[in-house]
């Protein structure tokens, strides 16, 4: 992974020209503005509000859940640019329960997709505050810079979506000022576990912090266009191999035009006879090219090893919507973390090279990345 004063490759929409430069779209951000308070962090997610946000998949404690089945923790910092009604800092599903503005000048609380009464707070546009909403059984509390604000009881049952954001409550109202450090617990946080966590980033969190803790964002780094969960070991995390015993089988390689690919028990080879554009192999197609279908919105970490005479070749992941996920274009040992969109028709492809050039890959491994990892957009 790279920190922020590295030099991060422009991949989709996640660019960062020098430190503390914004470029277009979503970014990460170092030296954001200084107040009177402000959180322990490297760096900070850049929203613009009008695109930008994280997708997370709902972690597995809330998702599908009743929210009259479980007790939560939501909390993040986050410093308003502009504040508009709906513009969620924290989602947990789609308008599910969420820490947004209520109207254009104040924060709190929604439930179920309705603003929950009495617990506002009204900020100050361009300065950090840290927010966390508690649920304890129906009774909902919001805490701003560690201060409980209100408290009430709500007894809506709405059942937990799948899909989880920062920066956004899964319509088309989005964010707009930066967010770091976002955690969600499977518990009730008190006023003073609270007050401790706000001014830490995830390194500094206790054992005993950590005990109900279920994904936390420092959001101050990014690969790509993947945000890892830092309680997972920010990416490291994997799940066992999913190359199936058919990924080295000729038939199941499609070769376009005059070009051949030449598969051994350990290599795939793409030669380019003609001017057609390459060679691919279905990430899963009614065979073992995987031993498993991939999940969609679930995040993996693909690794090969690239060989080629030829400096305009590469390798990439198309996915369903005809969206290219390349591997740089270097000879050596390579990483893709790549977000499914589709569970069986994502294609590992050969493309760009030169009539009578080559590439070869071989040590393919496809692992699922633990945790919950955001996907910026």
């Amino acid at each position: 992974m790279l920190g922020l004063g590295s030099n991060i490759s422009k991949t989709g929409k996640l660019g960062v020209h020098d430190l503390g430069i914004v470029t277009s779209n979503l970014v990460l951000k170092h030296n954001y503005d200084l107040s009177s308070i402000q959180p322990l962090s490297d760096g900070a997610a850049s929203f613009d509000g009008t695109s930008d946000y994280v997708a997370i998949p709902t972690p597995s404690a809330f998702s599908g859940e009743t929210l009259n089945s479980f007790d939560v923790t939501m909390s993040a910092w986050a410093n308003f640019q502009t504040i508009g009604e709906y513009e969620a800092i924290l989602c947990l599903g789609t308008y599910d329960l969420e820490i947004a503005p209520t109207s254009a000048t104040e924060v709190g609380i929604w439930v179920d997709n309705a603003a929950y009464g009495g617990a506002v707070y009204t900020p100050t546009l361009n300065v950090w505050n840290h927010y966390a909403a508690t649920k304890s059984g129906n009774t909902y509390t919001l805490y701003v810079n560690g201060v409980e604000i209100d408290s009430n009881d709500d007894a809506d049952n709405a059942s937990i979506g799948s899909s989880s954001f920062i920066g956004r409550n899964g319509s088309t109202n989005y964010f707009d000022g930066y967010i770091c450090n976002a955690g969600i617990w499977s518990a009730a946080l008190s006023q003073t576990e609270i007050k401790s966590i706000m001014w830490k980033n995830y390194a500094g969190l206790t054992s005993s912090e950590k005990t109900d803790l279920v994904s936390w964002w420092n959001l101050d780094t990014a690969y790509d266009s993947s945000v890892f969960d830092n309680h997972h070991s920010a990416g490291d995390t994997l799940g066992s191999e999913l190359v199936g015993s058919a990924f080295y089988t000729a038939d199941v390689w499609t070769a376009e035009g005059t070009n051949t690919i030449t598969v051994t028990t350990t290599t795939v080879k793409f030669e380019r006879g003609d001017g057609s554009q390459g060679g691919y192999i279905y990430l899963r197609d009614n065979s073992d090219e995987l031993t498993t279908d991939l999940t969609v919105g679930t995040t993996y970490k693909i690794t090969l090893t690239f060989e080629t005479d030829d400096a305009d070749a590469y390798v990439t992941i198309k996915d369903s919507s005809n969206n290219y996920h390349n591997f740089s274009a270097e000879s050596g040992d390579k990483t893709l973390y790549y977000t499914a969109t589709h569970a069986t028709n994502e294609r590992l492809m050969f493309q760009g090279i030169s009539a009578d050039k080559y590439v070869q890959i071989s040590n393919v491994s496809v692992k699922e990345v633990n945790g919950n990892t955001g996907t910026l957009s």
